[in-house]
């Protein structure tokens, strides 16, 4: 007697390779014009490479049309892969071998993204967890609860319950690897004991990315004055002075 539920997805592990369609980088236009129209209905891209469409409003992930629905797969094959090597070079001031020699049309195309407002803090957080950290990260959890009626040797019946955890971790991210699974068993304390580190650690997580936000605005203000002190000034005459 158990019972179960998952919460599974089919999601890639995340790769900077070429794309299997012969690659053309688009047009500027064509590259805005894809762009804003999947910006239109309310959806938005995750920071994986390539990445994939999600709803600006998570409760209505369920209803997230597909490219092909939207004819962008039959007409732009390559967007999501140009998006996230355009991503990429906004992140890391590097251009992926196969995106093409025209570096001033990158140049543009990124722009055009950072002006749109993807690239957010919380983007660039999750871009950095996802690609550059070197350990596998947890991915997915599975679980099912069992109740034990009976025990090889034993006369009177356990009649014990507890759950089992399928663990799924990725990475780190290279093209060799796989998913893996590590399964364990809890009873109510240990689930509790869980629950308590988790808190634990989530209000250390909301803790640093306080202080990290603090920081980050206090060298944006050191740069901005730093800039203002070392900009040339007009004398009377019209002469700079520096």
């Amino acid at each position: 007697m158990a019972e179960s539920k998952s919460g599974s997805k089919n999601r890639e592990r995340p790769s900077s390779r070429k794309p299997k369609q012969k690659f053309s980088p688009l047009a500027l236009a064509d590259f805005r014009s894809v762009f804003l129209k999947v910006d239109s209905l309310g959806l938005t891209w995750t920071a994986d490479i390539p990445p994939h469409l999600i709803s600006k409003k998570p409760q209505d992930d369920s209803a997230i049309p597909s490219l092909s629905s939207m004819r962008i797969q039959e007409t732009y094959p390559t967007f999501p892969q140009e998006l996230g090597a355009v991503a990429y070079y906004i992140l890391t001031g590097k251009r992926l071998s196969w995106v093409g020699a025209d570096k001033k049309l990158l140049d543009k195309k990124a722009e055009f993204i950072r002006q749109s407002g993807l690239i957010t803090q919380k983007y660039r957080a999750e871009y950095f967890f996802k690609h550059a950290i070197k350990v596998p990260c947890f991915s997915d959890l599975d679980w099912e609860v069992v109740v034990k009626k009976y025990e090889r040797g034993v006369k009177d019946s356990p009649e014990i319950s507890y759950a089992m955890l399928s663990l799924e971790f990725e990475g780190p991210d290279t093209e060799s690897s796989r998913r893996r699974r590590i399964v364990v068993a809890v009873n109510a304390r240990l689930v509790n004991k869980l629950l308590t580190a988790l808190i634990d650690v989530k209000d250390a997580l909301e803790k640093a990315a306080g202080e990290n936000r603090t920081l980050s605005s206090k060298e944006k203000m050191e740069e901005q004055g730093n800039a203002g002190t070392n900009s040339p000034k007009l004398l009377a005459d019209g002469e700079r002075t520096t």
